[in-house]
């Protein structure tokens, strides 16, 4: 049985200087733990959904694993909140003498590894506008944020059509959710977009090289970090996207428009 995502609250809202007690709708926040070979490896603050895809995408784009064969065996406990892995390790992977990480909505224990990564030469082109209604594409199907406010989103984009969707109170775990899924189904993330919703720091570009997806969009901002670490890896990073503007930081050779 999977829990709500959604929990209704009783709050007092003032309109126009006047209270009044109504029932308000919340996100819900759970800690969710990945134990691997027996070792409690990371909690994760995260909205209880797509458990699976997010345990397999934390695995991958932190290279903990470094291919979905290395995954041997994964058991969910969904009312439990839990993932128990067994799998083949690489030397990312902590050590006992390593505590386990507790992974907030804000922000990452770190950052994923990218060493020994070559650069990504996807030679997918998309025009402006296509990543405009790329980008109110995954506005429309935000229902999640629409009913309460309080998550990120990310997509997998064809240069045409949304592939995966996925919503979170944490704008990396909505990505890992989306990466975990293109693992479990085995859809290649090479000529494809990810968009998302929130602030591209270093350690999300980071999840981005490792998965090998050329392109990322969002409607935030990016960090001085993530466009240094684009810029070396050859992905193009696209920021502000509001309205009718954006902002190509890196790689726009693969934008349509200035070729």
């Amino acid at each position: 049985m999977t829990m709500q995502t959604i929990e209704n609250m009783e709050i007092v809202k003032i309109t126009r200087g006047q209270p009044h007690t109504v029932q308000d709708r919340v996100v819900t926040e759970i800690p969710f733990a990945i134990w691997l070979n027996g070792k409690p490896l990371a909690t994760i603050v995260c909205t209880p959904t797509h458990y699976r895809e997010l345990a397999v995408g934390f695995l991958l784009s932190e290279r903990i694993v470094t291919d979905a064969s290395d995954i041997q065996s994964i058991e969910i406990d969904e009312m439990g909140g839990s993932a128990r892995i067994e799998a083949r390790e690489s030397r990312n992977a902590q050590t006992d003498a390593d505590p386990p990480r507790f992974i907030t909505p804000g922000c990452l224990f770190g950052a994923a590894s990218v060493a020994g990564r070559e650069k990504v030469e996807a030679t997918v082109c998309v025009a402006s506008d296509r990543i405009h209604d790329l980008v109110a594409q995954t506005a429309r199907l935000s229902t999640l944020y629409q009913s309460t406010g309080g998550v990120h989103s990310a997509a997998l984009c064809s240069t045409d059509n949304v592939v995966v969707f996925r919503e979170d109170i944490g704008r990396h775990n909505a990505i890992d959710k989306v990466l975990g899924h293109c693992v479990l189904e085995g859809i290649n993330p090479c000529n494809h977009l990810l968009i998302t919703s929130g602030r591209i720091s270093s350690a999300v570009t980071a999840k981005i090289i490792n998965a090998h997806v050329p392109v990322m969009v969002s409607s935030s901002a990016p960090t001085s970090e993530a466009v240094k670490l684009a810029d070396a890896f050859g992905i193009t990073l696209v920021g502000f996207v509001r309205g009718r503007r954006m902002n190509i930081y890196t790689g726009e050779e693969r934008i349509a428009d200035l070729n």
